[in-house]
This record gives C-alpha cells, structure tokens and sequence, in this order.
C-alpha cells in the first residue's frame, strides 16, 4: 500500500501525566503529525533537564476509527526535537520484528514522516 492510499491521522490526543500539576491531566488536540510535535515541544519547556522525563500519553485515532495509543517520555531536550511520529514509527518496527499484525499496521496506517529522516 502507498503512502497515498494510507489511511490518514483524525487527531491525535495529547495528555501530560507527570510534572507540574497544573499541566497534568489535561488532554491537547492535534490534527496531525507536525501539530502534535508542536504540542510536545511546548509542553517539554517546563520538563526535566538532566537525564529523567516525564510521562505522555497520546491516542492517535485514524480516519477509519482505528487507534494507535503509546507513551512518549518527555525531556527538556523535546523543545527541539520532540519527534512523536519517529516514536511511534520505532514501536511499531520494534514490536513488528515479531508480530505480523503490527507489519501490516504500518502498511496500512500513515504513521507520519519522522523529523530526524
């Protein structure tokens, strides 16, 4: 299946579940890879700069209703280089190694174009 004929990105649901409490728990909508990115780098302004993170959860749900959800462990360091499609491309390629089901999620699902391509 082509890029092209893949099926694209509804939203892209955003939730911080460490740090500031006041950033915590409160869900961010994004129509797509790049604005989802955008999300991530505003939110890593305020994380932690040596080597911890802090948790975010995402729910990416695609235009046939399907959904991809994942963590994304958010550094300082993301105000650059937060990368949420190069995530999610490794997770499916590593879990894919063994399981066929998720190959064909990646043939089937856009899963983005990774900042660091």
């Amino acid at each position: 299946m082509s890029t092209a004929t893949k099926v694209t990105v509804k939203e892209i649901k955003i939730t911080r579940v460490e740090g500031y409490q006041e950033e915590c728990n409160q869900p961010i909508m994004a129509s797509n890879w790049n604005e989802a990115n955008a999300v991530l780098r505003a939110m890593a302004i305020t994380a932690p700069k040596d080597d911890t993170y802090n948790k975010v959860d995402f729910v990416v749900t695609y235009t046939d209703g399907e959904t991809y959800e994942g963590r994304y462990d958010l550094k300082y360091q993301d105000t650059i280089k937060a990368d949420l499609a190069g995530h999610v491309q490794i997770m499916v390629t590593s879990n894919g190694k063994t399981k066929d089901s998720w190959k064909e999620f990646g043939t089937k699902y856009d899963l983005g174009a990774s900042s660091k391509n």
